[in-house]
């Protein structure tokens, strides 16, 4: 309803040409009447044009606008319909509409741009296809404009409907998952044992005051007139927190080839990795607009978890202080401290280099988590050259040399990290997985 009000009829190059034929006409009506009913009739046929422009402007800003996008992974193409409804009586015989959406997606089947004839009382569709990229995108509201049938006024732009949004699910890779659980049998890492409830023997120890009695070994004790209980096993569940900066400086590099992106890729498929295995996980993902997290659980219940969070990132590439970017950092750290059992877990902070006070607020935040007992390495996943297969030769060249700036400075912040003390994981995003995956294993066994 706001587009009426927003909505500015104003004159065509037409009318100033009509207006002139009208005033032609009424000059030359000093010598035939004649001529005053023509130049009546031209300004009488201004009037209604510009009121019947006015009603197709009143008629769409009160259209029924239904927007509905439909994706899940970035294996899927995201499919969008329109449906723009007339439920008066006016026909919309000129309707200029555009789809708006988020920078981040890239049309690829129809046309955000399309000039319509709405028909009274009836309603037409808009089929759109959309290049699918990691997060949360933005589809929506449309922007329209209405011009007369003599094209003579056009409205000014105006929004219909509403916002809607689309989560796109990082891939997961089963390829990468049965590597990994083959290389853990094959390598012999085995889940920890620790004593506890079980049906497996695990240990005898002395009996002591309040043990249950049912736990008593009774034959070693007639043998050694020793009482004795037994234990049993229990595997020895591992919990694992990877932690994300989602900021803009982890999105240089090829379109959908970020370091962002690659590490929401890995977080995904070794969340389903460690979801098989029962282990305890969970994500907080760190941004511009705050924090998102998933809570620490397991199965099949902590991978949906960790998924939607990962599809809820917005993709931000506005320049951000790295002084705020240290602020979101240490937030997410509290969060995590808060959110962590008081045992040894394994955490894993995905991010990229930056300037001197990020390093120290990096470093701060590793020594408040492994104060606390916790396992903490920091991953860099470093963009590669053979990403940029689909550009010019020119701007090949010109990625080609931008990579390697990019490749060392993430070396020397590596490097940086290391003389503090720091446990550094740094290489191409298809080598990561195995290296994390060893890491966990070597911690839980």
């Amino acid at each position: 309803m706001s587009g009426i009000a927003a909505a500015h009829i104003s004159p065509t190059h037409r009318v100033s040409a009509v207006i002139l034929l009208a005033s032609a006409l009424m000059v030359l009506s000093l010598l035939r009447h004649a001529f005053l009913y023509a130049s009546v009739s031209l300004f009488l046929l201004i009037a209604c044009c510009r009121g019947i422009a006015s009603l197709e402007a009143s008629a769409l800003a009160r259209a029924h606008v239904h927007i509905e996008a439909i994706g899940r992974t970035e294996g899927d193409e995201v499919l969008v319909s329109v449906v723009i409804e007339n439920t008066t009586l006016v026909p919309i015989p000129i309707a200029e509409i555009a789809v708006d959406h988020s920078p981040h997606l890239r049309l690829v089947k129809g046309s955000k741009l399309v000039l319509a004839c709405v028909p009274p009382r009836s309603r037409i569709a808009i089929y759109l296809s959309f290049e699918p990229r990691i997060g949360k995108h933005w589809i929506g509201p449309l922007r329209a404009s209405v011009r007369d049938p003599l094209g003579m006024f056009r409205s000014s732009e105006f929004s219909v409907g509403s916002r809607v949004y689309v989560r796109i699910a990082p891939k997961v890779s089963e390829a990468t998952i049965r590597r990994l659980l083959v290389r853990t049998r094959s390598s012999g890492f085995v889940r920890g044992r620790e004593p506890g409830t079980g049906v497996e023997f695990y240990s005898v120890r002395e009996y002591r005051p309040g043990d249950d009695l049912r736990r008593v070994d009774w034959k070693h004790f007639a043998a050694t007139s020793r009482l004795v209980v037994k234990e049993m096993e229990r595997e020895s569940y591992q919990s694992v927190l990877f932690l994300v900066d989602a900021t803009p400086r982890m999105l240089y590099g090829p379109r959908k080839n970020t370091p962002l992106e690659h590490t929401l890729r890995i977080v995904a498929s070794l969340s389903m990795y460690l979801a098989r295995r029962g282990d305890l996980q969970s994500v907080i993902v760190f941004q511009r607009k705050g924090l998102a997290s998933s809570s620490l659980s397991r199965g099949r219940r902590a991978f949906n978890e960790v998924m939607h969070v990962l599809s809820s990132i917005e993709l931000d590439t506005e320049p951000l202080d790295d002084s705020d970017r240290a602020s979101l950092l240490m937030r997410a750290v509290r969060k995590a401290i808060s959110m962590l059992p008081r045992e040894r877990n394994a955490v894993f902070i995905f991010t990229s280099s930056g300037s001197r006070e990020y390093l120290d607020a990096l470093c701060n935040a590793i020594t408040k988590l492994s104060s606390m007992g916790n396992i903490v390495y920091v991953v860099l996943p470093l963009v590669t050259l053979y990403q940029a297969t689909d550009l010019p030769k020119w701007a090949k060249l010109a990625f080609t040399v931008k990579t390697y700036e990019l490749v060392k400075l993430e070396e020397e912040f590596a490097s940086s990290l290391r003389q503090r003390g720091a446990k550094v994981i740094i290489a191409m995003p298809q080598f990561i997985p195995a290296t994390i995956a060893s890491i966990i294993e070597r911690i839980a066994s």
